[in-house]
Formats: structure tokens, sequence, C-alpha cells
């Protein structure tokens, strides 16, 4: 049908006549497949009719088309059964492919064309998310802002903005995501003077996935619609989607594109979407974007035109508040899905390490601090700093953007993020360091059994200025105090920084609280230098309540004869060992190239590794240019991981040491390769399950196209056959299959042992990409993507990450271990003095079977108030013991907004007790007001 039309018209630029013409003769073909050929032979002969005075005419005149739509009248009743429902916006991305000067007037051009056109049509309504885009128009044109309230109390400007940007949903924590919903919503519904549930979509059309629990935490903060493009490739467009908790949004998946111009033909997918979810009313997106624009005033005008045409669906302008309004009234018939809405983009994972460094620094950073500025402010009367962190989660929601936290930015990207880190960090760094210190100051140390003698006056006082370990004691005998800020109680191995101690080190002593000796090792020979200072390093074995402190004394153990010395030198030589070893793993290094041999799990003698293969190496890998995904075959070398063409053995002609000690020991290996050099150090401490890599990399490797990707990589083999891996999400865990693709995971992947028994855990603070296949563990860790940035990674790089024997996959165990391992405890000198804190405290306990706590902070209104959240990792129902430092007047559930909410789970306060009750993978939020 319309073969003979078609003809007529093809390879030519249409007129409107001739597109008008076959848009709805299209249209018309449609609608009477739908009735099974009802309406063929009227069709048949109305294309005759056009057929033949093209050719008389050479032309579709006004006069044809006019015949041709009165001739199809019969079926104006069936085309009007279909509304389209025209939404507009601006894809507006921040510092995507410049810098935040231009993110800045691409928003305020953009928003100014859009208040134009409101003013030239009155019907015309318009979009528009992220709610930091209406902190650029309050902070650099408040007199549009106040046109823009105008709008929006008008009903014609729809604020779609519950996020402060369009987020990536994998690689930012389950917390973030929460204070994306909790800032944002606050922001706009004080400036706005809107309710805060009248914020209830999530607007992501170019996020990179979805993480599984995102109906979860979207919910807790009375969001109920979410629309997104990518991140499935079939399936409804229509659906409802559902957390492991049971939690529920409405999703509306784009069938076309989000970034749209207005053509006659839309009208031809809306029968099929209809059918699909049997709805007449379909949403269309359109409006220029990436560089902002949105909607011209050509898609205005053909919206009015086409809308007057008798063989289309109805037309008007609209909101995604109406669409999803009609959606809402079908909620019991749209299908449930369940899965993560995964994956694309696997080289976003990795690119732009430095970035992802920042990220992770910055929700560790602030995690720690609000809560140690929290115990701060309700037990010694402290200021809680609530703006100052505020300002600094809002800098790292805005690097969470999908073109930011993702590395697909170019140069200035990067370095306004970076920029941006670093206000974080001295945020964090100062107002943890302020709150500890006021701690500290109210710890009673007087008891404490010092040296004989007078401590000596010397030059500590103040040594170590802007170092991780300031110095407030001075003389031989010196007080520290050691912070954790986890819920679990912990006894391990931390590092002292001893500021201008020159005293014997020989006879250096460390006691605890009840004057007991504690375990130390002097980890090297002589001080180091810094800044008109000196400093030692010393590892101490220490044991630390969860969630509060414990303190330590050094001095100088009393001389009981005196020493003799002798000449000293090697007369006997030992075979080298290059093996780390302590209570509960094994791990033999071959000495000729740095390579793991072996790494055995102590309690039950499983070798862990694949003794076929080279474990524990660095890999170079050049990845191929081709890639099917993209329409060009090649480029976008930062969003995705080429095929690997070439897997290079760098572990050559290496140097390598090792230190034994009774705490610490460590192997150090340097190697050279191509144009690049790697310096690492694996450690094991006592009591650890893990080796510790810290890695210097001078990468001087440089992608191009033609010549493909460079890439650093860790690849660990593994023993067991693995069918499927673990990975944490946020506020969670997934169970993925084996792929031949990098893989998002918050912090770790876990390769599970044979029937569930002692398995292989590759931890990360560098990027997020894994990769589990082929019986293995692999951590991509640089990458020099070529566009749009052309040296993301180009000179040196840090890397941390950690490779550790865990017993078992159980998801609490996993995530506890993993806290520890990214939250180190923090050391504060301290004086002799009176206090009226214990030397040892624990300023709270979380006690759960299956929970673990997200945050504990100020709570953002009330006096001795604070907000804890936890979520429900195993699918279980909880049972919580909270015990508070002091008498709690009263609590009560919140959502993730600190909005009271009532849940049939009652709370019950006993005192400085309170016990709650929380459902299978939920995320809980409490407010706790004290006396």
């Amino acid at each position: 049908m319309l073969e003979k039309l078609t003809n007529r018209l093809r390879n030519k630029k249409l007129t409107y006549q001739e597109d008008r013409a076959m848009t709805q003769m299209k249209y018309a073909t449609l609608l009477s497949a739908r009735k099974e050929g009802a309406f063929d032979d009227l069709i048949e002969e109305v294309e005759k009719d056009l057929v033949e005075g093209y050719d008389a005419q050479g032309a579709i005149t006004n006069e044809l088309v006019s015949k041709m739509e009165q001739k199809l009248m019969p079926l104006r009743e069936e085309a009007k059964q279909f509304e389209m429902l025209c939404v507009a916006h601006a894809h507006i991305d921040m510092n995507w492919q410049w810098g935040w000067d231009e993110t800045v007037g691409i928003t305020l051009d953009t928003f100014r064309t859009m208040l134009q056109i409101m003013r030239e049509y009155d019907d015309f309504t318009f979009s528009q998310s992220q709610g930091s885009l209406y902190k650029i128009v309050e902070t650099y044109d408040p007199e549009m802002l106040e046109e823009i309230k105008q709008r929006v109390a008008e009903g014609r400007w729809e604020i779609t903005a519950s996020t402060w940007v369009e987020a990536d949903k994998n690689m930012p924590s389950g917390e973030s995501q929460t204070r994306q919903l909790l800032y944002t919503k606050k922001y706009l519904s004080q400036l706005f003077n809107q309710p805060l549930d009248s914020f209830n979509l999530d607007f992501e059309p170019d996020t990179f996935g979805h993480s599984i629990n995102t109906p979860e935490i979207l919910t807790k903060a009375g969001v109920k619609y979410y629309y997104h493009c990518r991140g499935r490739k079939e399936g409804p467009t229509l659906y409802r989607w559902q957390s492991p908790s049971g939690a529920e949004i409405i999703v509306n998946w784009e069938a076309q594109f989000y970034n749209a111009f207005i053509h006659s033909d839309m009208c031809l997918c809306v029968p099929d979407l209809a059918d699909r979810t049997h709805i007449p009313s379909v949403l269309k997106v359109y409006g220029v974007g990436d560089h902002g624009g949105g909607p011209t005033r050509r898609d205005i005008e053909r919206i009015k035109d086409v809308a007057t045409w008798p063989i289309y669906p109805k037309v008007k302008f609209s909101t995604y508040r109406e669409y999803f309004e009609i959606v809402e009234k079908h909620r019991d018939q749209l299908p449930i899905e369940v899965q993560e809405q995964n994956f694309i983009c696997d080289g976003c994972y990795s690119s732009q390490s430095r970035i992802k460094k920042g990220n992770k620094a910055s929700e560790n950073g602030l995690y720690e601090a609000e809560l140690f500025s929290t115990w701060a402010a309700v037990t010694q009367g402290a200021r809680y700093p609530q703006q100052s962190f505020e300002k600094a989660w809002k800098s790292v929601l805005f690097n969470q953007f999908h073109d930011i936290l993702t590395g697909s930015g170019v140069d200035a990207t990067r370095d306004y993020a970076l920029g941006l880190y670093q206000e974080v960090a001295a945020t964090t760094n100062t107002n943890k360091k302020l709150a500890l210190q006021k701690i500290a100051q109210q710890i009673h140390t007087a008891d404490f059994v010092v040296s004989e003698g007078e401590d000596e006056p010397g030059l500590a006082y103040g040594a170590g200025a802007g170092s991780s370990q300031y110095e407030n004691g001075t003389g031989k005998n010196r007080i520290y105090h050691v912070f954790n800020p986890t819920m679990q109680a912990r006894q391990e191995v931390i590092e002292l920084m001893i500021w201008e101690w020159p005293y014997d080190h020989e006879r250096m002593l460390f006691t605890n609280e009840q004057g007991e000796v504690v375990t130390h090792q002097v980890l090297e020979k002589d001080f180091n230098h810094y800044w008109g200072h000196n400093y030692l390093k010393v590892a101490l074995e220490v044991d630390v309540p969860a969630c509060g402190y414990a303190t330590y004394m050094l001095t100088e153990q009393a001389m009981e004869r005196v020493k003799v010395s002798y000449w000293h030198e090697k007369r006997t030589q030992n075979e080298p060992c290059y093996t780390l070893e302590n209570e509960k793993i094994k791990v033999v290094f071959n000495s000729l190239d740095g390579s793991i041999d072996s790494m055995i799990d102590k309690a039950t003698g499983k070798e862990m590794i694949d003794a076929a293969r080279k474990s524990g190496i660095f890999r170079l890998v050049d990845e191929a240019d081709h890639k099917e995904i993209t329409d060009e075959g090649t480029g976008m070398s930062s969003w995705f991981v080429g095929r690997y063409k070439h897997i290079e053995w760098i572990h050559q002609n290496l140097e390598i040491t090792s230190a034994a000690g009774t705490l610490r020991s460590q192997i150090a290996y340097e190697l050279s390769f191509r144009n690049s050099k790697l310096k690492v150090i694996v450690s094991l401490d006592k009591g650890s399950s893990h080796l510790e890599f810290k890695v210097e990399c001078d990468w001087q490797e440089v992608g191009r196209l033609g010549k493909g990707v460079p890439q650093l990589q860790f690849y660990m083999p593994l023993h067991d056959s693995c069918e499927m891996y673990h990975y944490d999400v946020p506020f969670g865990k997934v169970t993925r299959q084996a792929l031949d693709l990098d893989l998002p995971g918050n912090n770790y992947i876990y390769g599970e042992g044979k029937d569930g028994s002692t398995g292989v855990m590759l931890m990360s603070k560098v990027g997020y990409g894994f990769r589990g296949v082929d019986n293995s563990l692999t951590l991509t860790l640089l990458r020099s993507s070529y566009d749009p940035d052309p040296c993301p990674e180009y000179g040196i790089n840090h890397l941390e990450f950690g490779l550790g024997v865990m017993q078992s996959s159980n998801p609490k165990v996993l995530h506890d271990y993993v806290q520890k391992y990214n939250h180190e405890m923090t050391v504060v000198t301290g004086l002799r003095q009176q206090g009226k804190l214990n030397p040892r405290h624990s300023f709270v306990a979380f006690e759960s079977q299956t929970s673990v706590v997200s945050c504990i902070k100020g709570a953002e209104e009330g006096d001795r108030s604070f907000i804890v959240r936890f979520y429900e990792m195993e699918g279980k129902i909880d049972t919580i013991t909270l015990i508070c430092p002091e008498r709690i007047k009263h609590a009560y559930w919140t959502d993730i907004n600190e909005q009271k909410v009532a849940y049939k789970e009652e709370l019950r306060v006993e005192d400085i007790i309170l016990k709650m009750v929380i459902q299978p993978y939920q995320i809980g939020t409490v407010k706790i007001v004290l006396e």
C-alpha cells in the first residue's frame, strides 16, 4: 500500500503539501491495519487520486490535499482517539565539552529564549530538570528568576527536578543519591514556595544505566515517576519498576530519543505505543539539547499546525505531570520489572580516574565529618556546620552529573571537578578535625602513668601543620586518641606519625588506658623531614570500640641496664623471602616477576589462585578502536571499552624487595613498560584478611584514533570456577553472571568459591570498573581514552586497592569489611588533662543482624537532634537496637526529606535505647531528639 505514491516522492525534499499528504496517508494505513484492513479500499482510492493529480500537475497541491482529507474523513474519529502530549525541555549537559562559564551562559540563554517564547505563545509550556540550573539563575540573573517564578505559578513552567543534576545512578553511593533528593527538593521548595511532594519526577534522559535500588531510594523521598532513555534495549516502554524491597515507581522508557525536533511523522509510532501500553495518550518529548537551546519556534508552529490535520492524533502542549497523571489511572495494568536497568558505557566506570577518586574520597570524608560533628554537637555543645556540609554536598552532587563523574568530559570538565573536590576536602577535613579536637579536649587522661621526670620542652608542639596528624604534645610522653568512624569494633594496625621525638627508639613504649603494653613496630629506620620538622612512622596495634575512640600513650621505657654495642656487619647470607603471611592468609610472590604464586586461606588451607595463570599482576591492554555499539564504529573512547586486541605482560626486569615486621610486612617492586613506570608497595598487616596495594604510576601512554586506547589493569585469576560474581551497588549488593565487560561496583567485586566456600574480593579506592569473567577478577585502573579529553591520565597517578580472602559472600560481612577499608581510623594527639569523658568510649552502638548504617548527621531542623539512616541487606526482617549517647526525648521515622512519616513498625524508646524493625531491603531514616 502507498507504493505508487511513495515512488513518486522518493529521493526528493518534500514540500509542505507533500509532507502533509504523505504523513496522513501513512497514518491512515496504520489505523486501517489495526481494523484488519477496514479502510484499505478507501486508502487505495485516495492514493490513486493523489498519484493522478501529482502526475498531471507535477506536484501535490493544496487542492489535492484538501480533497484527500475530505475523502479520509471516515477515519477521523479513529485517528483522534489517540493523543500526543508534547512536552518541551532543554537537555543541558553540565560542563560536558566546555567549562563552568559556558554552562552558566547556556543556561541563561536557554531560559531567556523559553521565557520569550512564552510571551509569544500563550499555550506553550516548558519543563526543566536539574536543581543546579535554578541555582545558576538565582546567582547570575535574579531578575530572570522572578519571571520564572511567575510562569511556575501559572503552571506553564514545570519544574521536573528532584535531583541537583541528572546524575549517574551506578557509581554514586546510596547516601549520595539520597542527598541529591534531600537538598534539591529542600532548595526548590523554598525557592518556588512549592510543597515537597510536588517534586515527584526524577527525569534522567541521558543517564548511563540505573541501579537496582533506584525505586526504593526515590519512593523514600516521595518521588513516584521516572523517565529514562538508556539502560535497556527492549521491553515495555511503560512499566512499574520494583526494587527488591517491593518499592515501586512508574517508569517511562523513551521509545524514541529525548533530544528531538517536531516532525510530522512523529505520529506514526502512536498507534503501536498506545497498543503496547493500552493507554491512548502518548508522550512526545522535544527540544534541542546537550548544549541547551530547547524547543524552537519552528517546533511550536509545527505542533500548532499538525493539531489541525484531520487524520492525525490529537496534539497539545503538555507537561510530564499531566502525562503521568493519565498513566497513574492505568497503574494496575502496567507490567512489573525487577532487574537493574543496565548496562551502557562501560568505559565510564574508569575514564578520568582522578574524578572517580575525588568522588570516593569526598563521599567517605563527608560521612566521617558529619558523624563526628554530630557527636561534638550533641555531647559537647559544638556548633554543627550544616550549611558548610550542604555546600560541600552540592559540589559532590554536581560532579556526579552523567558526563562528569563518568569521565566523558574535556580537560576543562576535569579541572573544574577536581577544584570542587579540593573545596570539599577542605570542608570535611577542617570540620572533622574541629569536632575531634572538641571531643579530645574533654577526654580524661590525667591518670595515665608517665615516665619519671617532668615532660621536657621540645619542638613537637605544632609540628605537622597541615598533615594528617598534627602534634599537640611535647616531650617524651605523648597521648594519642584513635577514633573509629565505623559501626564495628576494630582490632587492627594503624599508622602513627610521631613528631619530634628525639629519644631512644628502641625503648619506645605504648600503653592503653589500662596501662597495658601495646605492640608497635617502627616502620622506618630514621626520621622523615616535613617543612622544618621531623617525624617517624610507627605501626600500632589498637583496639577501638565501634563509633568511638580509644586512647594510647607513648613514653620512653626506663633503662634497665647500660646498652653495649658491638660492631655490626652481616656475616651470613639468607635465602630471599618474598612471602607475606599473618594469622589469616599466606601469600607467596614470585621473585622473578612479582606475580603471586600462591594465596592460601589459612583457616581452610585452600589455595585461592589459579596456578596455571599468572596471578596478582598488572597488565597493559590495548583496546581496539572498533566498537560495535557506536554508530561510526569508532570513537567515543571514554564511553566504551574497546575489544582487547593486545595484552602485554609487563612484569619484566623488575626490582623487588621485602621487609618483614611484627605488625606489618611488605613487598615492594618497580618496573618499566613502554614509556611508563610503576612503583608498587604490597603490605599485609597483622589480623588483616587483605593485601593493601599502593601504587605510583608515571603514566606516559597516549591513545589515538587508529592506534587504540592503552589501559592499565590489575588481574587476578581464581582457583575456583565462577559463574556468578558479586558487586556492591548503592544501598545493596547484586549478583551478576560472568560478562566480558567492565561492570560497575561501588567498592568491590567478589568471586565466590565453589559451593559458597571462601572467595576472593577485589576492593577499589580508584575507580568503579570491575570485570568478572573466565574465573578471574579485573580492576581497570587507568585508560588513555582520547575523546573528548586527549590526555585524561597523563603524569603521576596514585592508585590504591585491596585484594582479600573472605569466608563468605554474606553481604553484610562484605560491606562491614569494605567500610573498614574505606574509613581508616583517625588519630588526634592529646594532652594529659582532667576531663569528663573516659579514655575509651563509644558514642553510639548500632546492633543489628542484617542492616548497616549509611549516615549519622545533624538534622536539617531542630536542636539536639540527629538523623540515622540505615538499610537492610539480606532480605530479612531485622530488629535493630540503637544505643545513644544521652537520654532520648523522642524519635520518629522520616522520609529522605526528613519529614515525619508513619510506618507500621513502631519505634520503642527506653531511656538511651531505641529499638526498631526494618523490612527486607528497605532504607530506614530515623530522627532522634535528645533531652
